[in-house]
């Protein structure tokens, strides 16, 4: 997704076609990253090896409850009655939809978003000024560790419908702490998520639009998503992660 990037567009592509043609193998994060890879560098093809990434659990100090607690008060928020994104406000994340779509719900909790102003940034975020006037969505642009994992924790639901991902890490931030997901069918996430997550078309705003309708209503879906969210996290341990990498360094020097 060139246009949703900074990056020096011909130094970069310049850069990954070298590492294609003199590299002995390449290894990557997804089923989806490997198909790119070798789409857009057809001379990689044969030595591209995709081993998944690893979830490693944050190492809690204290009292969760506490905590989390504290959190709520902090923000004037009740556990299970807001909705949360998290990562940078930038284009392939996908706010513009994602806002638009929330403020045509008739979702009664509020929208959370966390994350800093990115790049590219001004179309993105057009309906912000208005949905933080509305009082139905939160900005907090900056949190640290403990207080971001107390929202994740205690939100109803993490929404992270997101065009391209290489993995999609902050959809395991939630599958760890028990909370359900809303993200996107295409890519990477749609292939790791699988059906621990409440799967939306990530261009299509009325997609997003139902799917937010649908976890406001449902509360045994919401339950059912925490529960495979974290059996889905188990798939992506580091004891399996180890394993795959075994294999990939068993196939490579065989």
């Amino acid at each position: 997704m060139p246009e949703t990037t900074l990056d020096d567009l011909p130094l970069y592509s310049k850069m990954i076609r070298k590492i294609a043609q003199d590299s002995a193998v390449i290894c990557t994060v997804s089923e989806t990253s490997k198909s790119d890879i070798i789409r857009l560098f057809p001379e990689s093809n044969g030595k591209v090896f995709n081993t998944y990434q690893a979830h490693v659990p944050h190492q809690t100090h204290g009292d969760e409850r506490v905590k989390d607690d504290l959190v709520m008060k902090k923000f004037r928020l009740s556990a299970g009655h807001y909705y949360l994104f998290f990562g940078q406000l930038e284009p392939k994340k996908n706010i513009g939809r994602l806002l638009e779509a929330f403020l045509a719900s008739p979702a009664k909790r509020p929208l959370v978003l966390v994350g800093s102003h990115g790049w590219k940034q001004d179309e993105e975020l057009r309906l912000l000024p208005k949905a933080l006037e509305s009082g139905r969505v939160v900005h907090i642009p900056y949190l640290p560790e403990e207080e971001l994992l107390a929202l994740i924790r205690q939100t109803r639901a993490v929404l992270f419908p997101s065009i391209a991902e290489g993995f999609g890490l902050p959809v395991f931030e939630a599958f760890s702490q028990g909370t359900a997901v809303l993200t996107s069918k295409r890519g990477a996430l749609g292939e790791v998520a699988g059906d621990a997550a409440l799967l939306v078309e990530p261009y299509d705003v009325s997609s997003i639009r139902d799917g937010i309708m649908i976890l406001d209503q449902d509360d045994a879906l919401c339950s059912r998503l925490q529960k495979r969210g974290l059996e889905r996290c188990e798939y992506f341990n580091i004891e399996r992660y180890q394993g795959r990498l075994r294999h990939f360094y068993h196939d490579v020097l065989s």
